[in-house]
């Protein structure tokens, strides 16, 4: 959480204008006029006579009490943003990366800083501040919006490009040898079973001669489990699985597995998986794919698997080398 905070309020902090190097000098100036109470550069110059021809240029000399709404202004941008991209990182599951801030988030940032300069801009023509701004000052902030603009956008096409040109690595590694068989008859009798009761159905999976589709229910899913279909014969297992992707909360798979791997990229959807175990009942676990990109937000470099308990939540991984035996068809 606290990675997700920080670039949070390093996504605000450039979102405003105190980023623009005259505001700045200007800062810094009102502080040196508070606190040293040097009188200003245009008034030395005029004073020796030759600064009469600068006067007109120097203007924004930053007074703190003439400057509030501008203060106000950014603080409100600020805070908008800040909210924004805290909520984007926590509930998204996003990877903290640069490459997220940059490329996936950059360019909110970027149309947050021009809308701001532009708020500004129409602010600053007599209605709420008595100066203009300073000579540079828009030139600075425009091109700051527009480099995180580039970046963010330039990055995500150049991304794309680089799968299409490498598309066998966005296949999936892991293929079911015998795709799960269900009667037209046994399907229908299953969902009026489970459509009674509010249920949903999964996609199916096999596990050892058998069709197992896991259920879920959006309104309260302690209540849901699988169905196990053996010789067409529909058998519903309810059990109390409090973290399916279903969750939109800290339940979610994704968020369990996020406190632990806050940098490393989530390949594919969660899938849904039965482990065996020695009394002869099944644990049910959510199973996804982990790594890293190969070029800015490209690329697939799978180093794993991980593997979230639907039940208590346990997380744990594992290598491509050591996937154990009851898992299957999951993907990219």
């Amino acid at each position: 959480m606290t990675s997700v905070i920080i670039m949070a309020l390093i996504g605000g902090l450039l979102s405003t204008l105190f980023v623009n190097i005259h505001f700045i000098r200007q800062f810094i100036k009102g502080l040196r006029l508070c606190f040293v109470k040097t009188p200003p550069d245009n008034e030395k110059d005029s004073k020796n006579g030759y600064g009469s021809a600068r006067i007109s240029k120097k203007k924004f000399d930053f007074a703190f009490d003439e400057f509030i709404p501008f203060l106000i202004t950014q603080i409100i941008i600020f805070i908008i943003v800040f909210v924004i991209l805290l909520c984007w990182y926590y509930f998204a599951a996003a990877d903290r990366t640069v490459s997220q801030f940059l490329i996936s988030t950059g360019w909110v940032i970027g149309i947050a800083h021009l809308v701001n300069w532009f708020i500004v801009a129409v602010l600053t023509e007599g209605y709420w501040f008595e100066h203009d701004c300073p000579e540079g000052f828009t030139c600075c902030a425009v091109i700051i919006s527009v480099l995180l603009l580039v970046i963010s956008w330039g990055g995500d096409i150049a991304g794309s490009c680089y799968n299409y040109s490498h598309q066998q690595e966005t296949t999936t590694f892991l293929q079911e040898e015998n795709v799960p068989v269900v009667s037209v008859d046994t399907l229908k009798t299953l969902e009026s079973e489970v459509l009674i009761d509010g249920y949903q159905l999964g996609n199916a999976i096999n596990r050892n001669g058998k069709v197992v589709i896991p259920l879920s229910r959006e309104e309260n899913v302690n209540f849901a489990g699988y169905v196990v279909i053996e010789d067409n014969q529909p058998t519903i297992i309810k059990k109390n699985l409090r973290y399916t992707p279903n969750h939109n909360s800290t339940c979610n798979p994704s968020m369990v597995a996020r406190e632990y791997m806050p940098t490393k990229i989530f390949f594919g959807n969660w899938s849904f998986q039965l482990k065996p175990t020695e009394n002869g009942e099944d644990e049910v676990y959510y199973v996804c794919t982990y790594g890293t990109f190969k070029w800015l937000r490209a690329g697939r470099n799978i180093e794993g698997m991980m593997f979230v308990n639907a039940e208590t939540g346990d997380f744990s991984t594992c290598t491509l080398e050591e996937v154990p035996a009851w898992v299957s068809g999951v993907s990219q």
